[in-house]
């Protein structure tokens, strides 16, 4: 509602402006914008609102693979041209699906964008609002509504025909990958496309590490360098000023399609174009307007992309960038060395992006590149060399194959800015973790950083002031709320926001923490991932799941690879081989066999009469999870609560209630309250 009101209330206020200056056919213009931001984010947002009911039983889906996402675990994947169908229904839906595939159905080779995929499974409807009252930057830039979240079965894959930019990349992909190798073949890839889906989480951990993984969103330093080259070379062949403009203008725009029409991308053409445009009419640019005027084409399209986290980065940099200008021009006009110069402008337009970029970085990643200065400064510089020389040797060998030993240049040069990179595991530290940045922290950090601009007029003592003062309660704060947690009593807190975020965690007096049941996918283990960092848990000791439920490893993959701790199941659990095999801690224990596995917490897991269960006890406090969905009746699990479970629970958790008949869930609600004896319920 808030968004709603700031985003018409300055258009709003723009037009009363018009009308009474007499600027009639802006305020038509100004009009036509206001219906429009009033009108499409409504039915936007409508759009995931909307929820279908689908029982537990797998429904058939057919759509056309649009996008892959690859990781060590096997890929993500986005369906388009949506069809679902049961027994009795077919119906075409207006949102996307996400999937992720499993490792075998990846080795198939019809498993490419472009074809058709039809499998059975079960969905889950999303919201564009997430548990946490977030906007899901993932679900509103591929239009995603529904997530696979169930296994997979009866895969079918049929060849499809492929639009022109699939063919475009996929053609130059097979180049790259030819050429440089699979490994730094995907890293030029995703340098010039901004595709990162290829790419393997470890070879991502080293950019990541290293403060650098911004060079693999297309953005403003790919578009710069991609325009000086065209112009550099029109300007060489006596093009004019107007010709260059049409030219770079339709070659950017291609661009931008081949790149997905990403906000980045976008931004930065729009920014480039309006500088091309200035110098045709002999005006002075103004980065100012030109960023403003990008982010207003932008926001009219989809004004919902203001919470997205690439178009945050994108503009909140060049922002950065802008106020720190005047201080970085100051200081290289100092220095006689061109090439000196140029080496200390990139140093402090990188800490100036650092800088801007900060809350964002914690907000959306919850951590922070602590070499990330020193290593952009080695890299950036090659990567302005690397970048254009990849660029024009790829667009040559793409029409002329035989010239592909031409290669062999920006081999050499990835190779060296991949073993810079690689030498940040041998810093102390690399990762900073961060644990919570509110509003009010980031209002006050930007406050102090817009402050010391040109743009404020005020006198200098007192914007110096008020800055200081605004950045250092930010930073206090800032401080104080990314200290991890240290636990020095027994508790338990469970997240019921949504079955997604319904994983329970224990704390103990020696400072242990311990993850009971998350739900295993993409999208529950990211929610999982959320609440550690909200709850400021740095470290995991273990993870319990509490009853024979069926995941795929393959899918804790990533997940463990952030926390190296120990996986708790029980005694034969059909994904012990698998965790083995991926060299993961697991501890099994055997059912109905109590297992201390502190002083403080001990675990007993429960299977009797086709019944499971597990029950934790933490001193004398007693947690008991139910999955009660597999008893044929009440009867049985009266007789086995009756025979089994003789005292009383401090708090009881119990999945799946309303699957145990037609009756309504109140009653059942009620029924398990009169069984199950426990000072408090949870209901999933």
């Amino acid at each position: 509602s808030l968004f709603y009101f700031f985003a018409l209330i300055v258009p709003f206020l723009f037009l009363i402006f018009l009308i009474i200056k007499k600027k009639y056919i802006f305020s038509i213009v100004s009009l036509i914008l206001i219906v429009f931001m009033s009108l499409y984010p409504y039915f936007f947002v409508k759009n995931y609102s909307e929820d279908h009911f689908f029982d537990e039983k797998p429904l058939i889906i057919s759509g056309r693979i649009s996008e892959i996402k690859q990781n060590d675990s096997g890929m993500g994947i986005i369906l388009t041209e949506v069809k679902i169908s049961n027994e009795k229904n077919k119906f075409l839906l207006s949102g996307n699906v996400y999937a992720f595939l499993t490792l075998d159905l990846t080795y198939n080779e019809n498993a490419s964008v472009g074809n058709n995929f039809t499998f059975e499974s079960t969905i889950t409807p999303r919201r564009i609002l997430n548990a946490y009252n977030e906007i899901d930057s993932f679900i509103l830039k591929n239009n995603v509504k529904y997530y696979v979240n169930g296994e997979i079965s009866n895969p079918t894959f049929i060849k499809g025909n492929k639009y022109l930019d699939e063919i475009i990349k996929e053609k130059n992909q097979k180049l790259l990958i030819s050429n440089l190798g699979e490994m730094k073949g995907n890293i030029a890839f995703a340098l010039l496309y901004g595709e990162k889906g290829e790419i393997d989480l470890d070879t991502m951990k080293i950019f990541k590490y290293s403060g650098v993984v911004h060079i693999f969103a297309v953005s403003g330093l790919h578009v710069a360098i991609i325009v000086t080259l065209i112009y550099w070379f029109l300007k060489k062949v006596k093009v004019s000023d107007k010709l260059i403009l049409i030219i770079t203008t339709l070659f950017l725009l291609f661009f931008c399609y081949l790149c997905s029409f990403s906000a980045p991308v976008v931004r930065a053409t729009i920014m480039s174009l309006t500088l091309l445009f200035s110098k045709i009419i002999f005006r002075k640019n103004d980065y100012l307007t030109s960023i403003s005027f990008a982010g207003l084409i932008i926001l009219s399209l989809n004004p919902l992309s203001l919470f997205d986290a690439g178009f945050q980065m994108s503009f909140v940099a060049v922002f950065g960038i802008l106020i720190f200008s005047d201080l970085i021009k100051k200081v290289i006009k100092k220095i006689k060395n061109n090439f000196l110069s140029r080496a200390v402008s990139l140093t402090l337009i990188s800490i100036a992006t650092q800088i801007s970029l900060l809350p964002i970085l914690a907000k959306y990643y919850s951590y922070y590149s602590t070499w990330s200065l020193f290593f952009n400064v080695l890299t950036l510089p090659i990567f302005a060399i690397f970048y254009p020389i990849l660029f024009v040797i790829n667009l040559i060998c793409l029409s002329l194959n035989f010239l592909s030993f031409l290669y062999f240049l920006p081999n050499a040069l990835l190779t060296v800015i991949i073993f810079i990179n690689t030498l940040v595991f041998y810093f102390p530290n690399a990762i900073t973790k961060i644990y919570y940045c509110g509003n009010f922290i980031t209002f006050l950090y930007y406050i102090s950083i817009f402050l010391i601009s040109k743009f404020i007029m005020l006198k200098q003592k007192t914007k110096i002031i008020i800055s200081t003062l605004s950045f250092a309660i930010s930073f206090s704060l800032f401080i104080i709320f990314s200290l991890p947690l240290i636990s020095n009593k027994n508790n338990l807190s469970i997240n019921t926001k949504s079955i997604e975020t319904s994983s329970a965690i224990i704390s103990t007096s020696n400072n242990k923490f311990f993850l009971i049941n998350p739900l295993v996918s993409d999208y529950g283990l990211n929610n999982v991932s959320k609440e550690l960092n909200a709850k400021r848990i740095a470290k995991l000791d273990g993870i319990i799941f509490t009853f024979n439920k069926k995941f795929e490893a393959v899918k804790l993959k990533k997940f463990l690879n952030e926390h190296n701790t120990t996986i708790y199941l029980p005694k034969k659990h059909y994904a012990i081989n698998n965790l083995k095999q991926m060299n993961y801690k697991v501890e099994q224990i055997d059912y109905n066999t109590k297992r201390k596995v502190l002083d403080s917490l001990s675990i007993e897991f429960l299977f009797i009469d086709n019944f499971f269960g597990t029950i934790l006890t933490l001193d004398n406090y007693t947690y008991i999870e139910l999955s009660p969905t597999q008893i044929d009746s009440y009867e049985n699990f009266e007789g086995f609560i009756y025979s089994r479970l003789d005292f009383n629970f401090d708090c009881a958790k119990i999945y799946n209630v309303t699957n145990l008949s037609e009756n309504k869930k109140n009653d059942k609600i009620d029924y398990f309250k009169r069984v199950i004896k426990s000072k408090k319920y949870v209901f999933i």
